[in-house]
């Protein structure tokens, strides 16, 4: 019943103009495939319209696109687990790339403060974080594949002969597994990242493309030569890719998060069994993880009455205020001017960033201040939050993690092989 009534709305969204195509393009987009569509038990009563808004981590020139691509706009990809688009992240000590193509508009205006994040420099005497008593497990899945079969088509001895379509700006192309995945991780991570961090991206990735590959789509990534680092760590790793029951799994990931992860269902509103909240305590050591946006009084009452309709007076103090958090602490619903919605849009943390700021938060965890005619967000972390931290596999990584433990640990309940 819920299915006939879900595809009902797309069906009637759609001929007003308001969804990116069929209704089967509609679950591709927020991550639902034939093998994700019976996890997902709820979703939130604006899902579809927020589909039909662009979900702005979406980049639009893909199939089912929501939004401009952007390196969180311009060079790269942060990835979204509810999208064909790549979602990118912001992590190179140069920090050129955006969010697992999650967002997708430039985050300029924010101002990385990381001098600010006050945390020990010293590592834990273990190589496991420090919120937990030991390192991960290798994941084990009592309903992973007994063979190959079911897995795409990829053997477990080996995936040379395998080739992967993407689309990079706007071109598709189809290349071998490590041409097209070396790219990719050159693109997110740079060979200053650790060994084991690359590989983790790279079978991430690998997992990613294949995923939309399987749906028939070329999802959107960003690319840049790699150099030999690069390439050795995805040669390595080639024929690895992360299943959940089976499949490949919608291996989204984001540039860093603010101590944990957020769940699919919390930003996406479907519930994804291996996109669950999970700590990741070390990000806040890593460059940019704080940042700041500020606005006068003036431009951020002309920005909410712009975007929103709402009229903002009295003491800018008051203006907003926090009334929900998602499982992984970023902001959940609020309101503004005592406003918690606009038309039929609820307002929530992933709204005041993406649409009201255009992503210059550079993630849905921020605090709210005003000083004299001045109003601050200081965020936490950089990205939609779901899957693998970039910046957070690497910090795991520097304390002994392989990339198969960083793995199984950010998607919980899967299997690498």
């Amino acid at each position: 019943m819920f299915k006939k009534q879900l595809i009902l709305l797309i069906a009637l969204f759609c001929s007003a103009g308001l969804c990116f195509g069929s209704a089967t393009a509609a679950f591709a987009k927020v991550g639902i495939s034939t093998a994700d569509a019976s996890a997902v038990s709820s979703m939130p009563s604006d899902y579809i319209l927020e589909l039909g808004n662009g979900m702005a981590d979406i980049p639009s020139q893909l199939p089912d696109g929501g939004e401009a691509v952007s390196s969180e706009q311009s060079s790269s990809m942060e990835t979204l687990a509810l999208s064909s688009a790549a979602a990118s992240g912001d992590l190179s000590s140069q920090e050129t790339s955006s969010e697992n193509t999650s967002a997708i508009s430039s985050a300029g205006s924010s101002e990385a403060a990381s001098s600010d994040a006050s945390v020990s420099s010293a590592a834990p005497a273990s190589s496991a974080p420090a919120a937990s008593s030991s390192a991960p497990s290798q994941a084990v899945s009592s309903s992973q594949p007994a063979d190959s079969g079911s897995n795409g088509g990829n053997s477990n001895t080996g995936n040379s002969g395998e080739t992967l379509t993407v689309s990079v700006n706007g071109r598709v192309q189809t290349l071998s597994v490590v041409d097209a995945v070396s790219r990719v991780v050159m693109n997110e991570m740079g060979s200053s990242f650790e060994t084991e961090a690359l590989k983790a991206q790279a079978v991430a990735a690998h997992t990613y493309i294949k995923y939309y590959n399987n749906l028939g789509k070329a999802p959107s990534v960003g690319a840049r030569t790699p150099d030999a680092k690069v390439i050795n760590a995805v040669t390595a790793v080639q024929d690895k890719m992360v299943y959940y029951n089976g499949s490949p799994i919608n291996a989204v990931y984001c540039a860093s998060v603010a101590d944990r992860t957020n769940s699919a269902a919390d930003v996406w509103g479907g519930n994804i069994p291996y996109l669950v909240s999970v700590e990741s305590p070390y990000d806040r050591n890593t460059t940019g993880w704080q940042g700041r946006v500020t606005y006068s009084v003036s431009q951020f009452q002309s920005l909410v009455k712009q975007k929103t309709g709402i009229s903002l007076t009295g003491d800018p103090a008051g203006w907003l205020s926090v009334t929900s958090r998602t499982s992984g602490g970023y902001v959940g619903n609020l309101t503004l001017g005592g406003y918690a919605s606009y038309g039929s849009t609820r307002l929530t943390g992933r709204v005041m960033r993406e649409t009201i700021t255009n992503f210059a938060l550079r993630s849905a965890k921020f605090d709210y201040s005003v000083s004299g005619d001045t109003i601050t967000f200081t965020t936490y972390g950089y990205g939609h939050g779901v899957g693998m931290s970039q910046h957070g596999a690497n910090e795991y990584a520097k304390r002994g993690w392989t990339y198969d433990q960083i793995l199984t640990h950010y998607y919980t309940g899967t299997v690498v092989k």
